[in-house]
């Protein structure tokens, strides 16, 4: 167990809490939930950690997180229409002074990369107080697209070459799959020791808690599902990267055969979603939820015969995780950490990148299929034991001790899946 005194500076731009979400701001996803969760079970072990974040309209500015933690949100709130351009670069400019004044009284500094350029500016300005660096790739531009990062440095842009300057000053990098791992080891070869593998987690027993035959009646009433209709759903954020372009041609062909579509979730591609699938798709055949709380993604699932991640980039996809706990396959295009996520023999039904019509079709066959249905699902079951909690809040207590004794000969090896 680390040493009680551990002190964690996490900085986020993105981060739960809980109450009313202003979604214009941060709906929230993976990278939120996951970084919370990541929180909650570090404090339980001893850990005190500072969370840094964006501050969003009615958000607390401060509060009490859990026995050891705090939260702090930073910077200004842009007016919503504004927010998406304006709040990540709000929050790096209000860190520069909160870092002058405080980095030194932390023992490790933990920076979580989104999509934005902030972020990778970070990183080269903590290693000037020379602070112990962890990095996780919540978001890697280099690595989690459909092929392989561009490796000749003047095809490289601004964002690229920031996010591999980063990756080379960390004193560790966490990688959520092994696919960024290896893009990792291709892009910052002198850091290949220093890479570990923590892919997002979850507790099966405890997700399948909290949601009942009422909750999931309620939603379907809400989205107007008609009785009986089988519901495949799509569940994240409404985004470029989650591939929002092709819902629509999915939710044609779906639709078409007598399946509901639900988006569950919000995003700034909600509203472009919304007209793309009112031209392509009969009234009362989809619907989209916007933000909704975490026991209505439960109830969400509960309905679902399947799920669809159409991600154009993704990480890792930590919704795939929440659909093998509730039992539910999902069909997703192989990108990024996907299929390290799927496991062999695969867990999820893969297809290949931006083929809409290859995923829509692979749906249609496991419903269908009864037998291919139940084969994922029992994969899923055993796969998704892989990625616990426990598992991943213990790499990282190993990871930051190592840090704090990083003046002794020997550093523990890292942690591979």
């Amino acid at each position: 167990m680390a040493p009680a005194e551990s002190k964690v500076l996490r900085l986020v731009p993105h981060f739960f809490r809980e109450g009313k979400w202003p979604v214009a701001y941060d709906p929230v996803g993976g990278m939120q939930n996951q970084v919370w969760q990541m929180v909650r079970d570090l404090d339980a072990a001893g850990v005190a950690q500072t969370v840094v974040t964006s501050h969003i309209p009615g958000a607390a500015r401060r509060q009490r997180l859990f026995r050891h933690s705090e939260l702090q949100a930073i910077g200004l709130a842009p007016p919503a229409f504004l927010a998406a351009r304006l709040l990540n670069f709000s929050w790096f400019c209000a860190l520069i002074p909160y870092l002058l004044r405080h980095l030194r009284r932390y023992d490790v500094v933990h920076l979580h990369l989104d999509h934005s350029i902030w972020c990778r500016l970070l990183a080269s300005i903590i290693k000037l107080a020379r602070v112990p660096l962890v990095i996780s790739l919540n978001v890697s531009l280099l690595s989690d697209g459909d092929g392989d990062p561009t490796l000749a440095n003047a095809r490289l842009g601004l964002r690229d070459r920031l996010e591999q300057r980063a990756l080379r000053v960390a004193d560790r990098v966490v990688a959520l799959s092994r696919h960024q791992a290896q893009m990792m080891h291709l892009l910052a070869p002198e850091k290949r020791d220093q890479v570990w593998i923590i892919p997002d987690a979850i507790d099966a027993e405890d997700f399948r808690l909290g949601v009942d035959a009422d909750d999931v009646a309620r939603l379907r009433a809400r989205c107007g599902i008609p009785s009986g209709t089988p519901v495949v759903s799509f569940i994240g954020r409404v985004s470029e990267e989650k591939g929002w372009r092709d819902i629509p041609d999915i939710a044609a062909r779906l639709t078409e055969a007598g399946i509901f579509f639900l988006v569950c979730g919000d995003g700034p591609c909600r509203g472009p979603l919304e007209k793309a699938l009112a031209a392509r798709c009969r009234p009362g055949s989809w619907a989209i939820t916007g933000f909704v709380p975490r026991a209505e993604v439960k109830a969400a699932l509960q309905m679902s015969r399947s799920i669809i991640l159409s991600s154009r980039r993704e990480a890792f996809g930590s919704i795939l995780l929440e659909a093998m706990a509730w039992d539910v396959p999902a069909v997703a295009y192989r990108v990024g950490g996907i299929p390290d996520v799927a496991g062999e023999p695969a867990a999820i039904a893969l297809v290949p990148p931006r083929r809409s019509d290859a995923l829509a079709a692979k749906v249609l066959d496991l419903l269908a299929d009864q037998a291919q249905h139940r084969i994922l699902v029992e994969r899923g079951r055993a796969r998704v034991k892989a990625f616990s909690t426990d598992a991943a809040r213990d790499q990282l207590l190993r990871l930051y001790r190592g840090l704090r004794h990083a003046d002794s000969r020997r550093q523990e090896a890292p942690a591979w899946l």
